[in-house]
């Protein structure tokens, strides 16, 4: 239908949520990052709480104070390269059960094995003198301990790979989940239970700082910006990889049940896989995209969703199958083949967006809505060279192309009192095509959508229907002639010129008495009338009809009446008219040997009009 009351297309929320990854925790991402990183350096300082994990039969981990501690990671083809981790002097200790002596470490150097390669450690109190006296024996016993070597665990400051020893009432809160994965398997036979907590490294963490984090990601890895962006890592087509770096961020791991906090800004850069955007009140999926001088920010605290804003210099998409909303009120479900392109992006926590928008989308169905009025539309390409955009409202042109239905009350009024008009519904289907200028133009109301538009009527479907409804036959008195049958057979009815309109019958009069016929007069009219605009109506009727009546019979006095009959009939028929509530004029009217086309202007301004938003940044 040209025009609906019926609901937009369904919203592309389920199409979204089938893209999009499981539910994150709020570190996540780091473990993500940590998943997809190919090629990258890490620094942080993460600074630790006093407490104690064990990490070696008879050996625990004690950090004494809050000392500031300092991580340098560096990545190689997806595979940790090198590993260096520094303490202040006398704050990070590997303290052992009775007679053994204590040890300080202040760096620790591993392999891409975790294992320890290089370290600086010596004795503390009395337990210097045996540390040196015993170095290569202490040396081989630290180099027992491991250390993580998953990015994604290091990334959030877990360095040292706690024992699989239970817990006892007197150690810290639970570990995370890496470190949880190293407790005992519990005997055979045993009775399933839950495991008791096992304490981890994390425990020891108060916050981690990252100080720089650069990578290059792996192809076809998972990525999510809470819900606001959601893709997978590109580049395998050659194309440039994704690249991260963040210039700032800051982790608290969850404790006592709580989720972990973070915030993070950084850079994000390159082609990018399928995934989804968050823009307006909805989302819109798309099988690949690029984006050009991207900036970030990320927030996850307490409860509350994570919270990301994002800023492009460009972000082009290669749409998916899914459901958009553009500003000015239009809604279309488009096709793959679509694309998307923002420049000077911002988008907020909201899905709220400006920028300079441009678009060539091929939609399946949809609908423009502008202060309560709906236009349905099916088959459309939609396109924009450059759309200003803020908070959902326009300013820009736009070129609409699509297939419209229309059904139209066809209104056949017959000559005499014996047959009452007819309505026939008649089907108004074919191309559309308008050029507009939006102008704070917002689906909520305001701003203005004018313009200039085009619609073609193939005439066939339409012929046969109308002939269908001019057939007629009825009975009236002609001056001293009582009851004389009328009988209409329409056999065609079209344009004939860029401003004609014709139609031919076979027309039959006759009187009979009984089963008697006493006269019989047979006619093969032809007519032509004009195409005329009724601007006020926005409709086009048939004027100044000329009928050639083309009559053989017995009686030719009846010939005078044919040619009055079918003028009566046919004249001032209304053959189209716009819905009323549609902001559309009709200019003019032309046809061709099979179409009509009508042309005209739009004019559709809002109720209310909000302050103008200020310019782009």
């Amino acid at each position: 239908m040209l025009v609906s009351r019926a609901h937009a297309a369904p919203v592309a929320l389920l199409l979204a949520a089938l893209l999009a990854p499981r539910p994150l925790r709020g570190d996540d991402l780091l473990a993500q990052l940590g998943d997809a990183a190919r090629n990258g350096r890490l620094e942080a300082e993460a600074k630790l709480r006093a407490g104690s994990v064990p990490v070696l039969k008879g050996y625990s981990v004690t950090v004494k104070g809050a000392p500031a501690t300092r991580l340098d990671v560096a990545v190689r083809e997806g595979k940790l390269e090198a590993l260096r981790y520094t303490a202040p002097d006398d704050s990070f200790l590997l303290v052992g059960k009775g007679l053994r002596p204590d040890v300080v470490l202040t760096r620790v150097e591993t392999d891409p094995t975790g294992t320890i390669t290089t370290l600086d450690f010596h004795g503390r109190g009395l337990g210097r003198l045996v540390v040196g006296l015993f170095r290569p024996l202490v040396r081989k016993k630290v180099r027992q301990m491991k250390l993580h070597t998953e990015l994604a665990e290091l990334f959030r400051g877990n360095v040292v790979v706690a024992a699989s020893k239970p817990a006892s009432a007197s150690t810290p809160a639970a570990s995370r989940a890496a470190d949880a994965s190293d407790a005992s398997e519990p005997a055979p036979g045993a009775a399933a239970a839950p495991s008791p907590p096992q304490p981890g490294f994390l425990d020891l963490v108060q916050e981690v700082r990252l100080l720089e984090l650069r990578l290059s990601a792996y192809p076809g890895k998972p990525l999510s910006f809470g819900e606001t962006l959601v893709l997978e890592t590109g580049g395998e087509d050659g194309s440039d990889p994704i690249e991260v770096s963040l210039d700032e961020a800051l982790y608290r791991p969850g404790r006592d049940g709580a989720e972990a906090e973070w915030t993070a800004k950084g850079r994000l850069e390159g082609t990018l896989g399928a995934g989804s955007v968050a823009l307006e009140d909805g989302k819109v999926a798309f099988r690949s995209a690029a984006l050009l001088g991207g900036r970030f920010a990320a927030e996850k605290k307490g409860d509350t969703p994570l919270s990301t804003s994002l800023r492009a210099g460009r972000f082009d998409l290669a749409l998916a199958r899914s459901d958009l909303r553009l500003p000015g009120g239009i809604d279309v479900a488009v096709e793959d083949g679509s694309r998307f392109g923002v420049s000077s992006l911002v988008l907020d926590p909201t899905g709220a967006y400006r920028g300079r928008v441009d678009f060539r989308l091929l939609g399946g169905t949809g609908e423009i809505r502008h202060d309560g009025e709906r236009l349905s539309l099916s088959g459309a390409t939609i396109s924009s060279g450059g759309l200003d955009v803020r908070d959902g409202r326009a300013t820009g042109p736009l070129s609409l192309d699509f297939d419209y239905h229309l059904v139209h009350p066809f209104v056949v009024k017959y000559p005499g009192d014996a047959q009452p008009p007819k309505t026939v519904p008649l089907d108004f289907r074919g191309p559309f095509s308008a050029r507009l200028q939006l102008t704070d133009a917002g689906s909520g109301g305001g701003g203005s959508v004018t313009g200039e538009y085009s619609l073609k009527i193939p005439w066939k479907p339409v012929e046969q229907a109308a002939i269908e409804a001019l057939k007629a036959r009825w009975t009236q008195d002609v001056k001293v002639v009582r009851k004389v049958d009328f009988t209409i057979e329409p056999r065609s009815f079209g344009p004939c010129g860029p401003q004609c309109f014709g139609a031919s019958f076979a027309f039959t009069a006759e009187k009979k008495r009984g089963e008697r016929s006493l006269f019989r007069q047979l006619c093969e009219p032809e007519g032509k009338a004009e195409l005329a605009v009724d601007p006020a109506a926005r409709s086009f009727v048939l004027k100044n009809l000329q009928v050639k009546p083309r009559c053989t019979g017995a009686v030719g006095w009846f010939v005078n009446l044919v040619a009055p009959l079918l003028t009566k009939t046919y004249s001032d028929m209304t053959l189209f008219q716009l819905p009323p509530d549609l902001p559309f004029s009709i200019e003019t009217v032309r046809s061709g040997n099979d179409f009509v086309r009508i042309d005209g202007e739009i004019a559709w301004r809002g109720k209310s009009s909000p302050p103008a938003a200020p310019p782009l940044d």
